[in-house]
């Protein structure tokens, strides 16, 4: 059975999704702190899909786990799970709440040919931070790390650059 015009578009929008979530959870299991790659490494919904298609590929409803506290531990125990989920992103499970409050629809066609173009040139918001002069700038990303760039060193975030940092990541042994 053929592909839909509308399934092929999720696929392609679930395949950047996934790189940008795991960039910026930086291969790290939300839960035990691991580094995760390849088939250990699982972008999770906080809100299933099933509840509302709207947070769907919301950056606020996805989360890196591991394979083994995505599928043993999430899934078996929502109750736990949820509040680690709100200890841990109060301003996520706040953000989520809200949206939930939301009446449920469907994603229009056009609507997720949006979202395509926008995730495909997504590029992370970054502030540069001439703290330490002498070792390069500081850059700090979605997430609270710190990358040390280099003053000549250009950052790359073209879809061909992030799919090829997502397929060596994916090789690493875990």
């Amino acid at each position: 059975m053929a592909k839909t015009a509308r399934r092929k578009l999720k696929d392609k929008i679930k395949k950047e999704v996934d790189i940008i979530i795991k960039e910026r959870d930086d291969y790290t299991c939300q839960y035990c702190g691991k580094r995760v790659s390849g088939f250990d490494c699982h972008v999770s919904h906080v809100v299933p899909v099933s509840k509302t298609k709207l947070l769907e590929f919301d950056f606020q409803n996805l989360k890196i786990l591991c394979f083994r506290h995505h599928i043993h531990w999430w899934h078996k125990n929502p109750l736990e799970a949820g509040k680690w989920f709100r200890e841990k992103f109060p301003d996520r499970a706040k953000y989520l709440e809200g949206r939930l409050l939301e009446k449920p629809r469907p994603i229009k066609m056009y609507e997720l040919r949006d979202l395509y173009e926008e995730v495909k040139n997504y590029k992370p918001t970054l502030t540069v931070s001439n703290t330490k002069p002498e070792s390069g700038r500081i850059v700090k990303g979605p997430t609270p790390r710190e990358v040390k760039i280099s003053k000549e060193e250009k950052v790359d975030y073209s879809l061909e650059a992030r799919l090829k940092k997502h397929e060596e990541r994916e090789k690493m042994p875990s």
